[in-house]
């Protein structure tokens, strides 16, 4: 909500008339206008004094086409003589919101004669900050009573900032909680949204990394899992050669299906005992090795080489039992 205040600085120097005065010092300054006796701060801070100025000369741009053009009274009468005509805003670092002016002979003979010492300018405030022109009515008068009581005559960069101690900015300032970028924001508003602003960049921040950890963690799962795939291939691979090896040396018969399965079985489970197993099994004999064992049962018809086949197998068994029992 805006506010029109009627305050400001020192204007005048010792001796000549100044094109240009500082029409809002920079800082933040508790002031006591007409309008609001108990006072009012005024805050101008560095980072914003460019748009600041900016809003100001859009403002005095838009009188300027007027019919009634800005002026500058004497004691804020709002009537009488004219004291000037406030021509541009600038912003000067370590000062504050400059104003340049044309003076009126009578502006300019009261300045000369000292008649008036100070400048009191009338502007419009969102909170505590300036935030354009008013509408209609002189920009500011020359005065005697300045609203800004501290600050000396002779410039307005020479007064002390008032620190208004019930500031949240002040008080967070004070107990070492901000930053040197965070303790220049105006308000504790501005504060906020600076940090929440910090708080979802760092969000983003980590969900990206969690992301990128996510792709990261699945890629090594699959390579684990291909690595897995191809240790297990290698190694029924090897157990295949192991057993086609013990047929070749007449240990099984080539179609002795159950004794390859349970050789097969053994090797997985340990490698060792399985090698040890087909070191002892007998070899048999040159035409048997042909045959199928069908019956392990302990048939007394079986030829000799038949049941040298069936001991080697009871022996197989013999290795996996001791192997399942630890």
């Amino acid at each position: 909500m805006k506010r029109t205040v009627e305050c400001l600085a020192s204007l005048i120097a010792d001796s000549g008339v100044p094109d240009e005065f500082v029409y809002i010092p920079e800082g933040k300054h508790k002031i006591f206008p007409k309008s609001n006796p108990d006072g009012v701060w005024v805050n101008l801070p560095a980072d914003r004094g460019e748009i600041i100025a900016a809003a100001f000369n859009k403002d005095l741009e838009q009188r300027q086409k007027q019919n009634v053009k800005p002026w500058i009274d004497f004691e804020h009468a709002n009537k009488g003589p004219s004291a000037g005509e406030p021509t541009k805003f600038r912003y000067e670092k370590g000062k504050g919101l400059m104003c340049a002016a044309t003076w009126s002979s009578a502006g300019r003979a009261a300045i000369e004669g000292r008649d008036f010492r100070y400048f009191s300018g009338r502007f419009d405030l969102e909170g505590d900050m300036p935030c354009g022109l008013p509408e209609r009515g002189p920009l500011g008068g020359l005065v005697n009573e300045p609203a800004f009581r501290e600050i000396p005559a002779i410039t307005a960069s020479e007064a002390d900032e008032i620190i208004d101690p019930t500031n949240p900015m002040t008080i967070l300032a004070s107990c070492g909680l901000l930053s040197e970028t965070e303790a220049a924001l105006p308000t504790a508003e501005a504060l906020a949204r600076t940090r929440v602003s910090a708080m979802q960049s760092e969000s983003e921040d980590r969900k990206k990394k969690i992301d990128e950890l996510e792709a990261s963690l699945a890629t090594l799962k699959k390579e684990r899992d291909s690595a897995l795939a191809e240790c297990s291939a290698a190694k029924q691979a090897k157990i295949k050669t192991i057993v086609e090896a013990a047929v070749a040396a007449g240990k099984i018969a080539p179609r002795d299906e159950d004794t390859k399965k349970e050789l097969t079985e053994l090797i997985e489970a340990n490698e060792a005992l399985g090698l040890k197993t087909i070191e002892r099994l007998p070899v048999l004999a040159g035409a048997d090795v042909t045959k199928t064992i069908v019956n392990k049962a302990g048939d007394k018809t079986l030829e000799a080489a038949d049941r040298s086949n069936l001991e080697g197998i009871d022996l197989l068994e013999a290795a996996l039992a001791a192997d399942a029992k630890g």
